[in-house]
């Protein structure tokens, strides 16, 4: 099985994006999200879903926590 970054088993189907803010925050898009110079991940268009900021693992750069939805094999 594919190593990622975060936990997908709990993402609700719309969510094909999951990135985390400087402040920890994690967050899930349903299209890939913009990131800005102060630290966050904004939403390309309304849809956003908060995580929350207790992550398995801190990632200290936040620019580099962008992880698209893994292709599932069957």
């Amino acid at each position: 099985m594919m190593e990622t970054k975060y936990d997908w088993s709990e993402a609700p189907k719309e969510v094909q994006f999951i990135a985390q803010d400087s402040n920890g925050d994690i967050f899930g898009f349903d299209v890939p999200p913009v990131p800005m110079t102060y630290g966050k991940w904004l939403p390309a268009n309304e849809y956003l879903h908060f995580f929350g900021n207790k992550p398995r693992r801190t990632i200290s750069d936040w620019e580099l926590s962008l992880e698209q939805r893994p292709v599932e094999k069957n």
